[in-house]
C-alpha cells in the first residue's frame, strides 16, 4: 500500500471517528457497500476522485481539506514525497480544478 493512500485512509477514519459515523452509515450515505468503505478506510483500495468527493461531502468536509491533511501528514512525517513536492495548498490546486 502506498503511503499517501494510507494517509488519506487515516484522515477518513479520523473524520468518521470525530463524527461518530460507522462504515455502514457512510456506505449508505454514498450508496456504496460497507465492504467497499472498509477497503477504503484500511487503505487497501484507492478511492476514485468521484468517490473521494462523495466521502468528503458525506463527512461534511471538503476534498481539499481531506487531501491537504493527508499531504501535510506525509510532509510532517518526512515520508517519501513525490519528486518536486511542494506545499499541500499548491498540490490541491489541480484537484480543485478537476472537481470544479
Amino acid at each position: 500500500m502506498d503511503t499517501y493512500r494510507a494517509l488519506v485512509a487515516a484522515e477518513i477514519r479520523a473524520e468518521m471517528a470525530r463524527r461518530s459515523i460507522t462504515q455502514t452509515q457512510l456506505g449508505v450515505s454514498i450508496n456504496k457497500p460497507q465492504t467497499t468503505v472498509s477497503r477504503w478506510v484500511k487503505g487497501s483500495t484507492a478511492l476514485e476522485v468521484d468517490d473521494l468527493d462523495r466521502v468528503a461531502k458525506a463527512l461534511g468536509i471538503s476534498v481539499v481539506d481531506l487531501v491537504s491533511r493527508a499531504w501535510e501528514a506525509m510532509a510532517d512525517n518526512r515520508c517519501n514525497l513525490p519528486s518536486g513536492a511542494v506545499s499541500a495548498s499548491s498540490q490541491v490546486t489541480g484537484l480543485q480544478r478537476v472537481l470544479a
